[in-house]
């Protein structure tokens, strides 16, 4: 640990908060703010790749309505989130001679209060911070409507009623050769029979479905990924208390029998660890981990409807499945 008074890390977790009253306080603290901001980021991540298979297969409309406003709402509520931590992580309180503020009072204020402090004595994390929660609300809101409504209207124009189309985008046109022969391709890819009739209403739904499951999960995945925290604070505690009633208790003991109790006691230990920490321990955090790939990561582009991962479209893919088939 540092020796030099009034020492201060620039990058990691000074080692004396291990041995302070305040550790389990202050690590917890900071477990759970790292773990939220891994959550955004691979949520974010999930909504980008959903952004490729749009640019991918020409959907344009979905991509600018639909993928964009998905982005825009998770990063003006829980993005800001994120910066906040980040900027109160950076920001010296004892020089400015302010207590730093609570990261969940902050986003309260932001959603019950509009902005608009509780407590006038709290300190600001930024200037202007009420005027940036506002006016991001609002942007999160007007997200809302875009993601609902602008696709399947677009729908309903460019296709009509009861147009036979390909995944709700692409209309097939049978006094087309090459289109017949696409909807052939397509009759041997996709489950039972092929390409399904949409109607306007199925379309609307599809969305309304998206819009409300994208909304609330940007709340209910973003706290999904505090199992990180919790998995990281039993591992911990875990490791800590094998340690002191192991190595700590028995063998480091000053007594004429340390030396050959530790020759025992480190067995003990090791394969206490092993069989807990390691195994036990680590396959929870396997499972966790496959959980949170595949429910907040991939529901924001996989939508597992029975045909090939990578989506096809007319115009880019024709050649691909001839190639395949």
């Amino acid at each position: 640990m540092c020796v030099i008074k009034d020492c201060v890390y620039k990058f990691g977790v000074d080692p004396i908060w291990y041995a302070a009253k305040e550790e389990i306080t202050y690590l917890n603290s900071f477990k759970m703010k790292t773990s939220v901001i891994f959550g955004v980021w691979q949520m974010s991540m999930g909504t980008f790749i959903k952004g490729m298979n749009a640019v991918y297969n020409g959907h344009w409309i979905e991509l600018i309505f639909v993928v964009f406003t998905q982005m825009t709402l998770l990063m003006a509520l829980f993005g800001l989130m994120d910066t906040m931590i980040v900027v109160k992580w950076l920001t010296d309180w004892d020089a400015r001679g302010e207590s730093a503020p609570a990261i969940i009072q902050f986003m309260i204020t932001m959603f019950i209060y509009r902005g608009v402090p509780q407590d006038p004595t709290e300190a600001k994390l930024i200037e202007g911070q009420q005027e940036t929660q506002v006016f991001l609300l609002i942007v999160a809101l007007i997200t809302i409507p875009l993601m609902l409504f602008v696709e399947p209207f677009w729908w309903k124009f460019k296709h009509g009623r009861a147009n036979q189309v390909d995944d709700g985008h692409q209309r097939l046109d049978d006094s087309n050769p090459e289109m017949l022969e696409y909807k052939a391709l397509l009759e041997q890819q996709l489950p039972k029979g092929g390409p399904k009739e949409h109607g306007f209403g199925e379309v609307f739904i599809h969305s309304m479905i998206e819009t409300i499951e994208y909304s609330l999960g940007t709340v209910s995945n973003t706290a999904s990924y505090l199992r990180l925290w919790a998995l990281s604070l039993a591992h911990s505690q875990l490791a800590k208390v094998f340690f002191d009633y192991t190595i700590s208790m028995m063998g480091l003991q000053p007594s004429p029998w340390a030396i050959p109790a530790m020759a025992l006691i480190y067995y003990l230990f090791m394969a206490v660890t092993f069989g807990v920490l390691i195994f036990m321990e680590g396959l929870g955090a396997f499972l966790h981990a496959i959980r949170l790939h595949w429910v907040e990561f991939q529901n924001k582009f996989y939508k597992g409807e029975g045909y090939p991962f990578k989506a096809f479209s007319y115009e880019a893919n024709i050649a691909n499945q001839k190639a395949v088939l």
